[in-house]
């Protein structure tokens, strides 16, 4: 490819990342790890919506499902999951110390 091509390739993934970057500025969200009831672990950040707590995402909301974003799922990166809350075993908040997702 022609060096412009590439150029232009690369600026417009630098404004999807900022763009991203931007809408996730935008939000409330915590980063947990969620165990599913197939032993399938994911980490990744919630949106708390109006909520300032985890809790309450996964308690007081009619909502089936909860979106994890820039999450972890068997090690592959991925950018959005919708995960039905009947699914999930546990969720617990992600400390500076937890490393890995056993």
């Amino acid at each position: 490819m022609p060096d412009n091509v590439n150029e232009t390739l690369s600026d417009q993934r630098n404004m999807e990342v900022r763009t991203c970057r931007q809408i996730m500025a935008d939000y409330d969200s915590k980063q947990a790890i969620l165990k599913l009831v197939d032993g399938t672990s994911i980490k990744g950040w919630i949106n708390l919506k109006s909520s300032t707590r985890l809790s309450d995402v996964l308690t007081e909301y009619d909502d089936r499902f909860i979106v994890i974003f820039r999450c972890a799922l068997r090690e592959e990166l991925g950018n959005v999951l919708f995960v039905n809350k009947e699914h999930i075993l546990w969720v617990a908040p992600v400390d500076n110390n937890i490393k890995d997702l056993r």
